[in-house]
């Protein structure tokens, strides 16, 4: 039996570039993917967030297990109410509640300072400064060469097409898995704040973005969901 389709969702300043390691490991499992670039990261796009995955949604056939990254887990939570979705995966992201905006979910000294100091924000949305990202990423361990390859995959966000108030947890009625990373540049008692909302939490070594640095890990749980979500 063929696994339900992922949706790869990224974070807002991502590209579809920021599953460029994980989708090659999806292709050997035998599970199909899909990776839609979100209107908030194009510019010429008309389109919100929520309302591109929604027509994503609907252009799939059969199952689909959708998977956020980030502050991708705004619109995954949005539009898991999507006949089609069978399992919300969070992958290091934001899991909001109903009425939420990404600034309530935050409190002092969630997020390391460091990384917070790259975002840079301004009147029509935020960006990476791409400089101080890959010298945080150095600082964590990162290789200097693959630090500069993945902070190439930024671009500015625009702030008008982003899901900024969920309407509707979706988490409360589709089951969901937290995937929690241990070293993350999110804190602890934020994970475990995310970690209470969701259906099941599994949690895995490295720092927020282990759809770069440990591909093979996360399409091991990705598959292992996509091939359960076939049998409810």
């Amino acid at each position: 039996m063929t696994p339900a389709t992922v949706i790869l969702v990224h974070g807002p300043c991502g590209t579809p570039a920021a599953w460029s390691r994980v989708v090659p490991f999806l292709d050997r499992a035998g599970v199909p993917s899909v990776v839609p670039h979100l209107p908030s990261s194009l510019p010429e796009a008309e389109l919100d967030d929520a309302a591109f995955l929604r027509s994503v949604l609907d252009g799939c056939d059969g199952r689909v297990v959708l998977v956020g990254h980030s502050s991708g887990g705004f619109p995954i939570t949005e539009v898991g109410d999507h006949p089609s979705v069978k399992h919300l995966v969070y992958l290091d992201a934001a899991l909001p509640d109903a009425g939420e905006t990404l600034g309530d979910l935050f409190e002092p000294g969630d997020l390391d300072a460091g990384f917070a100091a790259c975002i840079k924000r301004h009147p029509g949305g935020a960006a990476f400064d791409t400089v101080a990202l890959a010298a945080h990423l150095r600082d964590w361990g990162w290789p200097a060469d693959e630090a500069r390859e993945f902070v190439s995959g930024f671009v500015p966000a625009r702030a008008a097409a982003q899901v900024r108030v969920v309407t509707t947890a979706t988490w409360r009625s589709v089951p969901s898995t937290f995937i929690s990373c241990m070293d993350s540049q999110n804190g602890p008692k934020l994970r475990a704040r995310f970690g209470s909302r969701a259906t099941d939490v599994i949690e895995m070594p490295g720092d927020h973005f282990p759809n770069w640095r440990r591909p093979a890990e996360v399409v091991d749980i990705i598959a292992q969901i996509a091939r359960d979500a076939m049998t409810r």
